[in-house]
C-alpha cells in the first residue's frame, strides 16, 4: 500500500501518520477476514463428516423426481412453485380455449 510512495521513510509526519492509519486498518481488516475465514472452513468440514464431500449439493432444492432445480434452498420451494403455476395456467388456457403460440 504505497500510495504516498514509501510514506513511512518520509521525513513528513502527516504522511508518516496517515501511512501508519492506513496500514492499522488494513492490518485490522485482514485479521478479521482471517477469523471468519477460519469459521467457515471449520463449518465446511463439520459439514462434511456429517453429509459427505459433497455438501454443495445441501445448497440446492430437487423436485419431486430428485432432480435438481438449480435453485437455491428457501424457506419457499419456489421449483415446486414454478411447476404448480405453469400446471395452473395450462388448465386455466385450456378452459379459456387459449391455445398455445409457436413461442410455448
Amino acid at each position: 500500500m504505497n500510495w504516498f510512495g514509501m510514506a513511512t521513510n518520509s521525513n513528513n509526519g502527516v504522511q508518516q501518520a496517515i501511512a501508519k492509519m492506513l496500514n492499522d486498518v488494513k492490518n485490522a481488516t485482514d485479521r478479521e477476514t482471517l477469523e471468519v475465514g477460519i469459521k467457515l472452513v471449520k463449518t465446511l468440514n463439520e459439514a462434511k463428516q456429517k453429509y459427505g464431500s459433497d455438501v454443495q449439493k445441501l445448497l440446492y432444492e430437487r423436485d419431486e423426481n430428485g432432480r435438481y432445480t438449480g435453485l437455491r434452498v428457501k424457506p419457499l420451494n419456489w421449483g415446486k412453485l414454478n411447476k404448480n403455476r405453469k400446471e395452473y395456467l395450462e388448465g386455466l388456457a385450456e378452459e379459456l380455449g387459449i391455445k398455445k403460440d409457436s413461442n410455448g
